[in-house]
């Protein structure tokens, strides 16, 4: 019986270790989440990591961009208790780094918050406003039902 204990929590271990590493390469932006200093990036705030070669000037800006977006959400919505992490990048090579290919920001929602990763065309209030807004509207549908599609994509 001991055997067959140790034997599963290694399978267990090495599953849970794949799944891991295979998320930091499909999903590079929460990975960065975790750790910034691995992309190049230093964390601002809790909820604020950017590319390090970024100015004091645009740090400053995306700050007040980013009280301003959650202002915005909240006004709208009512209460908004923002627990997502912004990644922003000033550079396109940060930006393909953290797997962007376009947008101007993307919204990963997760169990335990939502990593928002934003491109330089997208560091503006009107840009994080609205990936907020998706912060706000997973937090209400829940993650497994956005996962299951239970509400639509254009919804969501």
């Amino acid at each position: 019986m001991r055997r067959v204990c140790k034997w599963s929590s290694g399978i267990l271990f090495a599953a849970a270790s794949l799944i891991a590493i295979g998320a930091v390469f499909t999903f590079p932006a929460l990975a960065a989440a975790a750790c910034p200093a691995c992309f190049g990036l230093e964390r601002l705030s809790p909820n604020l990591i950017v590319e390090w070669s970024m100015t004091a000037d645009v740090r400053n800006q995306l700050n007040a961009d980013v009280r301003t977006a959650n202002d915005n959400v909240r006004r709208f919505f009512g209460s908004f208790e923002q627990q997502s992490v912004v990644v922003a990048c000033v550079s396109a090579g940060c930006y393909r780094r953290l797997g962007g290919r376009g947008a101007k920001a993307v919204t990963y929602s997760t169990p335990v918050g939502a990593v928002v990763r934003v491109s330089p065309a997208g560091l503006n209030t009107t840009i994080l406003t609205h990936e907020f807004a998706h912060v706000h509207t997973h937090r209400i549908i829940g993650f497994w039902a956005l996962l299951s599609g239970t509400v639509p994509a254009w919804l969501a």
